[in-house]
């Protein structure tokens, strides 16, 4: 009997560490996947592009190209290897440059300071 209870206890342990082990990874691959560290976040207005609200609110550094305006830093805080500026519309992420996307007064603009996934 005392040898079962042994067998029992040894048995637990191992699958309690294996399952703090797995959580644990778990916890490092969520970290990998970090949310935006910043947000911004515009109120739409009809007619104005999503650029145009932009500059209206913020100091903004940008190109621009054929394809349209690649936003370069936001409030002095720029795009780099590890991070970068997008931006999202009624929590849609857009698929066009900020230039081109006309908004209305019920949209919700949010810019997000997204770090890349390795």
């Amino acid at each position: 009997m005392r040898i079962f209870f042994i067998i029992c206890l040894v048995v637990a342990i191992v699958i309690s560490c294996s399952q703090k082990e797995i959580a644990q990874r778990e916890s490092s691959e969520t970290e990998q996947i970090s949310p935006d560290s910043l947000v911004i976040e515009l109120t739409g207005q009809n007619g104005k592009s999503v650029l145009d609200l932009l500059i209206e609110n913020h100091y903004v550094d940008y190109n621009e190209s054929s394809m349209g305006v690649f936003i370069k830093a936001i409030d002095s805080v720029a795009n780099g290897s590890q991070a970068f500026w997008l931006y999202s519309v009624n929590d849609i992420m857009a698929q066009t440059s900020s230039d081109k996307y006309i908004t209305n007064d019920s949209d919700l603009i949010k810019w997000h300071y997204r770090k890349s996934s390795e």
